[in-house]
């Protein structure tokens, strides 16, 4: 019998001591262990690294918009069908410029030396001259004259009128009865084709054409 009571009181003796090697458990050390915030890789992207573009595409890929398509694209589709303005604008403003070969000054000098400076006033405006007349401002007349009605020539600017006057005179008769032959004709010489050549032509249109 004391047997057995010894033997109780060592296994006793030996449980309490296991419970007291054993490990205490608690509540948090159930819990299950997370890394450390700083441990965990970075999810975010640096708002630096961003660029204009990225951040608009995350922007709107995290905010639904009700617009179905970019507005930039949107503008792009209008330009491709739309001209621009400006390009309108300088396209129908450029006027037409007519070649003129000559030398004004050569050509100045050659009126004087024809039979031209006695007929004509280059000092004083058209209309206006006793025997012939006046062509002090004979470029801005050419332009006016050929838009007349009663202008009938081929001349299709300025220096064409001028170039038409000289060889066929009778291309289009200036108002006025001091200006007619008894025919009915102009009084200005019908053969100065034959007399000028091409340069000295080119020459006498380019002087005539600083005439305004």
């Amino acid at each position: 019998m004391k047997a057995k009571i010894i033997i109780s009181a060592l296994l006793v003796i030996g449980f309490l001591g296991a419970c007291a090697a054993a490990p205490t458990l608690s509540s948090t050390s159930l819990r299950p262990t997370l890394p450390a915030p700083s441990l965990l890789p970075s999810t975010r992207v640096p708002t630096a690294a961003l660029t204009p573009t990225l951040t608009t595409t995350l922007t709107r890929t995290v905010t639904p918009t009700a617009v179905t398509s970019p507005p930039t694209l949107l503008l792009q589709e209008k330009g491709r069908n739309t001209p621009s303005p400006s390009a309108t604008h300088l396209t129908a403003a450029t006027p037409t410029v007519t070649s003129v070969p000559g030398d004004p000054a050569v050509g100045k000098q050659l009126f004087a030396s024809l039979p031209c400076a006695s007929c004509h006033d280059v000092t004083n405006p058209f209309p206006g001259g006793v025997i012939c007349p006046n062509l002090g401002n004979i470029a801005a007349e050419a332009e006016r004259i050929i838009q007349l009605p009663a202008y009938h020539g081929s001349a299709t600017d300025a220096a064409s009128y001028i170039r038409e006057s000289i060889l066929n005179p009778n291309a289009y008769l200036v108002p006025g009865e001091a200006y007619r032959a008894a025919d009915g004709s102009s009084v200005m010489p019908k053969n100065f084709g034959k007399l000028l050549s091409p340069k000295q032509l080119d020459d006498l249109v380019a002087y005539l054409l600083t005439l305004k």
